[in-house]
């Protein structure tokens, strides 16, 4: 990623959440991508193959301890599509997934805490 930085949102929502998703996986189109969340209600994501995971972040480049279980899916460029329109149409990002992180190429290039609150891009998510 060529862009390194923070984002602190405020309350309203009117950041453009699903736009700022879809334009970070849309940057690693030819990659497999890694996404985990950690989720606040179970929502059905059985099309998109979860593997479970703990609180614990499942990439070596994070230190993140997170609150509850959440789930692994992998992103290759032929179900990419499908990702992003199950997570941006039904409103999940902003009140059904807590936290995320996606990994590509062994390196946490967007990670996302607290519904959005906080964002880091284009680094570590250790902070």
């Amino acid at each position: 990623m060529n862009f390194k930085g923070a984002i602190v949102l405020n309350d309203s929502h009117e950041f453009g959440v699903p736009e700022l998703f879809k334009a970070i996986l849309n940057q690693f189109t030819e990659n497999p991508i890694k996404l985990a969340m950690w989720l606040i209600e179970d929502i059905d994501l059985s099309q998109l193959n979860p593997q479970l995971i703990q609180a614990n972040s499942p990439f070596k480049e994070s230190d993140s301890i997170l609150a509850g279980s959440g789930v692994l899916i992998s992103i290759e460029p032929q179900n990419l599509e499908k990702v992003i329109q199950l997570l941006t149409t039904e409103d999940y990002l902003y009140h059904e997934i807590l936290h995320l992180e996606v990994e590509v190429n062994g390196l946490v290039q967007f990670a996302a805490y607290d519904h959005f609150e906080a964002i880091l891009f284009g680094m570590s998510s250790r902070h």
